[in-house]
């Protein structure tokens, strides 16, 4: 019989339950932007079943077009291509901040890679949106 030498633990919410308080942060970030979403526990549940943040936006948007115009104006700010690439997907500028772990990745289809944020400001974002 083998011996235990490590135990992972999956995405967010294997340890503690924290499913409510990420639907309470993308309603207060769809709130901040004028978005006039508000995502259930229901909803969120089913959302819950499609991997990652910027997918389930992606796949709320597709089956509600209110968000229509909203993505031309949003960037997101990933740091595993995974991320980027669902961004992507839903027409989302990208900044790419590969850390220390996933350095190594291609980031390629990134508007920008960045060591950190040090240099970004709401101006170079808004500069980024206008030249796109």
């Amino acid at each position: 019989m083998s011996q235990l030498k490590a135990v992972i633990f999956g995405a967010i919410g294997t340890i503690a339950e924290t499913s409510d308080l990420q639907r309470q942060a993308f309603n207060a970030a769809f709130k901040a932007t004028g978005l006039d979403w508000n995502w259930n526990p229901e909803v969120y549940r089913d959302l819950l079943n499609i991997n990652g943040g910027q997918n389930r936006i992606a796949s709320y948007r597709d089956a509600d077009s209110t968000l229509a115009g909203v993505t031309d104006a949003t960037i997101a700010i990933e740091d595993i291509p995974a991320s980027i690439a669902a961004a992507k997907t839903a027409g989302i500028m990208t900044i790419a901040t590969p850390g220390e772990t996933t350095s190594s990745q291609n980031f390629d289809t990134a508007d920008l890679i960045v060591p950190n944020l040090t240099n970004i400001t709401v101006e170079r974002l808004s500069a980024m949106l206008q030249a796109r």
